[in-house]
């Protein structure tokens, strides 16, 4: 069994894993990733379940140029769950138009046996402030 301080480092690995293959297209890669009980909320509230998530990034709906997480923290709430809190920026193409995304997100995920797979991810988009 994995040690209690060794997860925060691993599901922050496994987040930049999960970011190179939102970028590379990498079906293999996020099928193992995901999982099957996925709640994928995207920056506009819609929601896809794991296999509609793959679906769209399988068909080209959703092509990520790049994907760049900061300010990550990991809440590790049991040896089977964590939470990873952070800001992710993402660009690329949605639908054909290109998209620019800055978010603040929770992600949480959730240890299978041996693996750990990402159950939940929900964005809030940062909204610029300035004079109003």
């Amino acid at each position: 069994m994995q040690h209690h301080d060794d997860i925060p480092a691993l599901l922050l690995d496994l987040q930049a894993r999960r970011h190179r293959a939102m970028v590379e297209a990498d079906l293999e890669a996020l099928d193992a990733l995901l999982d099957d009980t996925l709640s994928y909320t995207h920056s506009d509230a819609t929601r896809d379940s794991k296999a509609s998530y793959l679906a769209k990034v399988r068909g080209g709906a959703m092509r990520y140029a790049e994907v760049s997480s900061v300010e990550d923290e990991v809440l590790v709430c049991s040896d089977d769950a964590a939470c990873v809190f952070g800001r992710m920026q993402l660009a690329g193409e949605l639908a054909g138009a290109p998209r620019r995304f800055d978010n603040r997100f929770l992600a949480v995920w959730v240890r299978r046996g041996a693996q750990w797979r990402l159950a939940a991810f929900q964005p809030t988009p940062v909204v610029a402030t300035g004079s109003r």
